[in-house]
């Protein structure tokens, strides 16, 4: 379990965050900022100007244009150039950048800000206790009195009976409380002094103090059902325009205008198809057809001796049409059956690799995971060989195909070319 979980308990170290016990998964306190609008400019005018902003609205598009629009072209603090982005349209240029509703874990008021104090390894004596031994004797009787006899304690370079803090501090303190307590051990007189929270939290002035599922007026938060956009109630995990981004991509470290949530405008398209009926056999099947013997010979080495390939002029091609004439629209079974029923094809199922966002545990912030989640913009490399591998554009004369993916990081690597693209068709949402 997390140790700023504020039910944090040492013996739930290897919890199962899925797991369905709320008091075995880490529940958080949270400050929660309300939504805002700020100036990526430093004077006062354009500070007071996005400020003044209403990005009340529960519609994040919504809010996001009305905090543009106080800073955009035609007010007085706008500049032309200042603010546009790589990521953003020309058109939507403003020195306004609206920062959706957030919430951090609760700061603590003692320790280290956690919220946990750290294991830590101290001598079994205090200084006290070892203040107390009497050292007037000789120095092996000052040795067993205050080493020997009261464990925790040793003789200083000045011949006084201290703590042996030094020592004991010296134990790596870094695994479960009871792999902890056994490297101090290790150490004589030496004792673990076990991980403690310091207490309750306080939020900054601003911020609203929430604790998930604590409450009705404080429910579990799913992350993944978290906003409204433009006009629709989406899934802010995997919404297609608000697919993760980081702070980084946005003037002055904020978000560019289409990250609500942080999230990054590019689409992560999904590889879904429906169920097909396809021929047995490949095009290169089907050239491996001797077609030099006349009719019949031609027909029993194209129909007959390649399933799933036909004669057609002097050619053998597979049965692309034929099988394409199946009446499909039920079960896989069903599917399977139609297609069947035409010679030389078989059902290719369907297939689901949409981008998709769980939140294991709902009283915890930040866990939540993708499927097909962006590396700093872009797909991670273990996944774009399933996600977003559409083919939208084929060259017959070089034999190269080019996928979703592929475009994406040719756009992502130059904005004027990206720019020229998007302007050719349309300046489509996901440009």
């Amino acid at each position: 379990m997390d140790k700023r979980a504020i039910n944090y308990d040492s013996a739930a170290n290897s919890y199962d965050p899925t797991g369905s016990d709320p008091d075995t998964l880490c529940h958080g306190a949270y400050c929660s900022h309300e939504a805002s609008c700020v100036s990526i400019l430093e004077d006062q005018a354009s500070i007071d100007a996005c400020a003044a902003a209403d990005v009340s609205m529960e519609d994040a598009k919504v809010a996001m244009e009305s905090c543009e629009a106080a800073g955009g072209p035609g007010t007085s603090v706008y500049q032309p150039g200042v603010g546009v982005h790589e990521h953003d349209e020309v058109e939507h240029a403003s020195v306004c950048r609206y920062v959706p509703a957030s919430m951090e874990l609760c700061p603590y008021t003692q320790g280290d800000g956690l919220g946990w104090t750290p294991n830590t390894c101290v001598p079994s004596a205090s200084a006290l206790e070892c203040s107390a031994v009497n050292m007037g004797g000789t120095g092996a009787q000052n040795h067993q009195a205050c080493v020997v006899d009261t464990p925790g304690c040793e003789v200083d370079n000045t011949g006084t009976c201290v703590p042996k803090t030094s020592a004991c501090a010296t134990a790596d303190l870094s695994g479960t409380d009871a792999e902890d307590a056994t490297k101090c051990a290790q150490i004589p007189g030496c004792q673990l002094d076990a991980v403690a929270h310091d207490g309750d939290c306080a939020c900054p002035i601003g911020t609203t103090k929430v604790v998930p599922g604590s409450s009705v007026d404080q429910p579990p938060i799913d992350e993944c059902e978290q906003i409204v956009y433009d006009g629709t109630p989406m899934n802010a995990c995997s919404a297609p325009d608000h697919r993760l981004c980081g702070q980084e991509h946005g003037s002055l470290g904020l978000a560019g205008r289409h990250c609500t949530e942080f999230r990054r405008s590019f689409l992560c398209p999904d590889h879904v198809t429906e169920n097909t009926c396809q021929p047995l056999a490949s095009i290169a099947d089907c050239d491996e057809a001797d077609m030099t013997g006349g009719v019949v010979s031609d027909n029993q080495a194209c129909d007959v001796d390649i399933p799933g390939c036909k004669v057609e002029g002097d050619a053998c091609v597979p049965r692309t049409t034929e099988c394409a004439a199946a009446f499909l629209g039920g079960t896989d079974v069903e599917d399977g059956t139609q297609c069947a029923l035409i010679a030389g094809c078989a059902l290719v199922a369907s297939t689901d690799d949409a981008f998709t966002c769980v939140d294991p545990n709902q009283y915890w912030m930040e866990d939540f995971s993708c499927s097909c989640a962006y590396s700093n913009g872009l797909y991670d490399m273990s996944i774009s060989s399933t996600c977003g591998a559409d083919e939208i554009f084929y060259d017959q004369t070089t034999g190269m195909s080019v996928t979703n993916y592929d475009m994406l990081l040719f756009l992502d690597s130059d904005s004027d070319v990206k720019n020229h693209i998007c302007s050719l068709i349309g300046n489509p949402d996901d440009c």
